[in-house]
């Protein structure tokens, strides 16, 4: 009966051992998991940074064509103008 109780401690103890271990790992992973998420979300919010910078950009550059678009032609005809002004007064 004696040896029955050494083997019975030992494998009680093994169960103990593997336990505490499965509940580490457990821990470990909720903490990765927790760290993976907020990553994710640190990624997340960036991506949107740039997409509203990116939607800026975009404001700007098109409000620059439309500038573009309505005043080079105006100035071409306001430099032919003036230089037929001047052919003229010679």
């Amino acid at each position: 009966m004696d040896e029955f109780s050494k083997r019975y401690s030992r494998l009680k103890n093994a169960h103990t051992a593997i336990k505490e271990r499965m509940s580490q790992g457990a821990r470990f992973r909720d903490g990765v998991r927790t760290h993976r998420e907020k990553v994710e979300h640190v990624v997340t919010n960036k991506s949107q940074m740039g997409a509203v910078v990116s939607i800026e950009q975009n404001d700007n550059i098109s409000l620059l064509t439309w500038i573009t678009v309505l005043y080079l032609p105006l100035g071409l005809v306001v430099v032919r103008s003036s230089t037929n002004y001047a052919e003229a007064a010679f």
